[in-house]
Order: structure tokens, then sequence, then C-alpha cells
């Protein structure tokens, strides 16, 4: 009696090796421009750590440049991977807003101090990322008096 294998054992199956692993990744790259490690270490059922090395190897084949948390596709904007490296940072924010949760309800006030202090970095960083985004290359002729 031979039973057909299901979709996640065949995901396991696929993300059981690099090459498949990867050829995976470079269909998620080539569909949406860019990938994210956090997307790819739950699809794959892998660890981070595997993502980024096979992310790593895709990049030095010439498939995608590496950014903070992922992977853009070569022909990607610069708002592809600055969107990226923005969904990085939240995604961190988020978990250190949990860690902060969890601290405080037990009771360990040092260890919610520290989340706290983390969150505030980052929501800093964004802050910069953002303005940096937003106000962009100067204009012509900006900042000097008219004549």
């Amino acid at each position: 009696m031979s039973t057909a294998p299901t979709p996640r054992a065949s995901a396991r199956a696929r993300s059981s090796l690099p090459a498949g692993r990867q050829q995976h990744i470079l269909a998620q790259l080539e569909q949406r421009g860019f990938v994210l490690v956090s997307e790819m270490q739950t699809q794959l059922h892998v660890s981070q750590a595997t993502v980024r090395r096979d992310l790593q190897a895709l990049a030095e084949r010439g498939a995608g440049r590496r950014v903070r948390g992922g992977l853009v596709a070569q022909a990607a904007t610069a708002s592809t991977a600055e969107m990226v490296a923005q969904d990085e940072l939240m995604t961190k924010a988020r978990r250190y807003v949990h860690r902060t949760h969890e601290a405080l309800q037990a009771g360990d006030l040092r260890l919610a101090a520290r989340a706290i202090a983390l969150v505030g970095d980052l929501v800093d960083e964004l802050v910069r990322h953002d303005a940096a985004r937003l106000d962009g290359p100067p204009e012509p002729g900006a900042g000097s008096a008219p004549t």
C-alpha cells in the first residue's frame, strides 16, 4: 500500500537539502523581488542560520543582494531594500514588546526595563530610517537664497 507524500512532508523533504531550499527561495525571489529570513525559516522549517547561509550562497552566485533581514533581487529598487530592512526592524520591535509583556507578567522589572530600552532604540532607528527615506536627496537649489 503506497501513500502519496503530504504537502508538509514534501516541504520538509525539499528543505532538507540546500539545493531544494535555494530553489524555493529563488522562486519566491522571482515572484516578489525580495525574501525575508523569517518567512523562509517558517516556510522551509529550518533555522534562521540555515536560511542566512542559503541567502549568502545565492547572493554569491549573483541571484540577489543581501540586505538586513533578507535578500533582494538584483533588479529590485532601493525602496524594496528599505522595505525589507524596515520589516525586519518592526519584527524585532514586536519581539521586544512581547518580551516586555512576559517580563512584566513574571514581575521581572529588570528584564522589562531592558526590553523597553531595546524597543526605544528600535523605534529611534525606525524614525531615523523613515526620516531619511522621506527626506530623500536635497532638491537642486534647495537651501540657497533666491536672487
